[in-house]
Formats: structure tokens, sequence, C-alpha cells
């Protein structure tokens, strides 16, 4: 016979997993948004991006791809999701992988640097 466990339940918001996140993108749910991250369990949709923002990202890109080219072993990429923790996903502006996958998510233990631009 299978013991049954009775779950603590709190009364309150249910933060969402990093794989339920990654499902209601899946589903086209966060489609009305243009940049989304997981932040505590919370969707958090992000300030649109203007144009000095624009180009701080892609020559800061620009120079850690060249570097990682250099370097060997190290790949630059940016605005892509990368789960760091149970309820944590988050979209660098600019990020230096070990590998990058052809497809699929970042796997955090590839992360070696991660930038987010703030052009405020």
């Amino acid at each position: 016979m299978t013991e049954q466990v009775s779950l603590p339940v709190e009364a309150g918001p249910v933060p969402l997993r990093a794989e339920d996140y990654f499902l209601l993108g899946e589903a086209g749910a966060l489609n009305d948004y243009k940049k989304t991250e997981l932040i505590d369990g919370v969707i958090i949709a992000m300030a649109p991006a203007h144009s000095l923002h624009g180009r701080i990202q892609r020559n800061l890109f620009r120079v850690l791809d060249h570097a990682c080219q250099e370097l060997g072993g190290l790949e630059a990429a940016f605005e892509i999701s990368v789960k760091l923790a149970p309820h944590q996903v988050v979209q660098p502006d600019v990020m230096v992988l070990t590998a990058l996958p052809a497809r699929g998510k970042i796997d955090a233990a590839t992360l070696r640097l991660a930038v987010a631009v703030a052009d405020t």
C-alpha cells in the first residue's frame, strides 16, 4: 500500500518553475511580450530597448565574440534564455558560454559571463 503524505499548502501566489515558464513560451502565451524573464517565479515583462541600448549590446557582443574566437573554446551569444535556478530564467543582453547548443535551452553550467546593459 502506498503511504499518502500531506503537503503543506499556504495561501498566496504560487511561483512558476522554469519548466512552467518554458511551456508557456512554447505554447505562445508570452508572444505579446518582446522579452520576458522569470524572477523568483514571477514573469517579468522587460522594458523596450532603445537605440543606445542596442548599440552598446551590439558593440559588446562584437568585442566578446572576437575575443572568444581568439581564445577558442568559448562562444558569445545574446538574448537567449538561461535557467539559473528552479524559479529563475534570465535573458542576458550578452553572454559568454563554453558551449552554444544548435537547438534548445542554454545549460547554466556553460555560462561564464552574463551582461545586462543599462542605458539609463
